[in-house]
């Protein structure tokens, strides 16, 4: 009489992430982590985040944009005659100033122009600086 092993089997699942729980977990370095299910969000037509709303969340932490540490100099600065640049930075260890503009959705050609001028309006007003 011939033994017939069970076999162990995985259970069906459809990906890695089924065995995820949204949960919180402690990341190596101690932090508290929560697993967020993928959700495709376009903030250009969504209620609640606006082009404003990812204006303030560079403001409050402008190393999202990867540049270093920056300093907020300002932000809705007048421009004479031109509008308003979103938002200034400046590198706390130079003299390099970062013009930064926030626009959803594609970007036209007439925002890409006013970004150019709202930089050249600030490099010579402040000539001191390095702008970027």
């Amino acid at each position: 009489m011939a033994r017939n092993p069970k076999k162990h089997t995985k259970p069906n699942r459809n990906s890695f992430l089924d065995d995820l729980e949204p949960t919180l977990r402690t990341s190596k370095r101690g932090k508290a982590l929560k697993y967020v299910k993928y959700q495709k969000l376009l903030l250009k037509t969504h209620p609640e985040f606006s082009e404003k709303w990812v204006q303030e969340r560079i403001a409050e932490d402008p190393a999202i944009l990867g540049l270093g540490e920056l300093i907020l100099k300002d932000k809705e600065r007048n421009q004479p005659g031109a509008g308003r640049l979103d938002l200034l930075f400046q590198d706390p260890d130079s003299n390099l100033r970062y013009e930064v503009e926030v626009q959803l959705g594609k970007t036209d050609e007439s925002h890409i122009i006013r970004t150019i001028e709202y930089w050249d309006l600030e490099r010579k007003r402040y000539p001191q600086y390095d702008h970027m």
